[in-house]
């Protein structure tokens, strides 16, 4: 059997013998609340922006299954410089989740990215659920069906399981697990001499991340934490088995609780990543982080942690890196119709180029939610993100280390047509600016898409 079929089969028999399943809270669940910064080259879904197949419904209870369908227009549907496709994108996204006990409740956010050591962009941290134990699984497929380029046609499956037991005496475990069926950002690709070729077909990876995290309550004032992650990336085609790795990530917290919501914590994290094959640069990770979380009142909460980052190659010839890592979510309540999160992150993720030993990936964002009246919402999201890769790159002639910055802006409109069915109206405008000026793209895509859920 392979991996990818034996960890998608893992996720989802871990679900079933712990009963499980999910219920999201339908403030958090809306399409662009959460914010994450993937880096120009990320490929795995994220929630940044309003365009996604992540769809979550409005009920809460034990069962809920849910269906949406969008229609899309994109005027350049592989981020290309010179030749510009645009298609009309059907969108058929059908799941389901459950949860045991029943919640309304999303109890966590897990900004999980195939670039990045460990398998997670953000930090995962330990969520209070304020009840014994919790679990969940949720499962969507997504339909994308191409009005003129059917061979760009495809399924992507997400499947995730979570579970949470809370002992007497200070010890609390915690288990998630996240299985994708998916595929890289749509994209062109340049001979040596720069000429801009379309794909034949698309770059299809399943990947799998197992994230227990093992959470021990010393005293009132003092907490200690330990995580642990594995995540293993398969690409389907030859051309890219280089890419195919595992990681193996380790980490450790000290909270010192010195007001009764807001905490400082020591971090020591440890990362090693192992490719399967030598063309791409194998690497330990240390990084050594403090940080501050706090929720002082209704209307503030946030988490900051930051410090400093090694990275030492496998291959002695190469030399290590130091640099400085930050993660900073702050969100920010002006009355109860109205609501800011801010987010920023400068750290280290894996390339995919051979010539590059990996990349400073840093960004800033927004997003601010406005309720107008009871059934329809308004959100905007900007962000603003740097990829520089550390190795220089000969190209059409030029040869020097590509740095790209992608713009991103999202307007979007949300109905709430009837207590199970709402509407959503959004648009993206994406631009990348590299000083490779074959890798600059401008991308429109407006989508308007029903959801039901029961």
């Amino acid at each position: 059997m392979k991996p990818a079929k034996k960890a998608f089969l893992l996720s989802v028999l871990t679900a079933a013998l712990l009963s499980i399943p999910c219920i999201i809270n339908a403030e958090s669940a809306k399409p662009g609340h959460k914010i994450v910064f993937p880096p120009v080259g990320q490929t795995e879904p994220t929630d940044q922006g309003t365009i996604s197949g992540d769809i979550f419904g409005r009920e809460g209870g034990f069962y809920h299954p849910f269906i949406s369908i969008g229609e899309a227009y994109n005027d350049n549907i592989f981020n290309a410089n010179t030749v510009e496709k645009d298609d009309f994108i059907t969108l058929i996204t059908p799941g389901i989740w459950l949860a045991l006990p029943g919640s309304k409740e999303k109890l966590i956010d897990v900004a999980s990215n195939d670039t990045s050591p460990g398998g997670l962009y953000l930090s995962r941290y330990r969520t209070d659920i304020g009840r014994r134990y919790q679990s969940y699984l949720h499962y969507n497929a997504e339909f994308e069906l191409f009005a003129d380029n059917s061979e760009q046609n495809t399924t992507n499956h997400k499947a995730d399981a979570f579970f949470q037991y809370n002992f007497r005496g200070g010890l609390s475990v915690d288990l998630f697990n996240r299985f994708l069926d998916s595929h890289a950002k749509r994209t062109t690709y340049f001979s040596a001499t720069g000429q801009e070729i379309f794909a034949d077909e698309l770059d299809t990876y399943t990947s799998n991340l197992f994230n227990p995290i093992v959470s021990y309550d010393i005293t009132e004032k003092v907490t200690v934490e330990a995580g642990y992650s594995n995540y293993t990336l398969n690409y389907d085609t030859r051309r890219n088995d280089a890419k195919d790795r595992t990681d193996d990530s380790f980490s450790g917290y000290v909270f010192f609780h010195f007001l009764p919501k807001t905490s400082m914590f020591i971090d020591y994290e440890l990362t090693n990543i192992d490719y399967d094959e030598t063309i791409l640069n194998g690497s330990k990770e240390n990084r050594l982080l403090v940080g501050i979380d706090w929720d002082i009142t209704e209307k503030s909460t946030g988490r900051i942690k930051t410090g400093y980052a090694s990275k030492d190659f496998d291959d002695p010839s190469i030399d290590d890196a130091n640099l400085f890592h930050l993660e900073a979510e702050l969100g920010h309540n002006f009355t109860t119709k109205s609501s800011i999160s801010l987010s920023a992150v400068n750290r280290a993720v894996e390339s995919g180029i051979a010539t590059s030993r990996y990349n400073l990936s840093s960004g800033i964002a927004a997003n601010y939610i406005q309720r107008i009246t009871e059934k329809i919402e308004a959100n905007l999201n900007l962000s603003f993100a740097r990829d520089t890769y550390k190795g220089e790159l000969s190209l059409g002639g030029q040869i020097d280390e590509r740095e790209d910055n992608l713009f991103f802006f999202s307007p979007s409109v949300h109905y709430q047509m009837t207590r199970w069915l709402m509407a959503t109206l959004a648009y993206n405008y994406e631009k990348n600016n590299s000083n490779f000026n074959i890798f600059d793209y401008t991308n429109n895509t407006v989508l308007l898409r029903v959801t039901g859920s029961f």
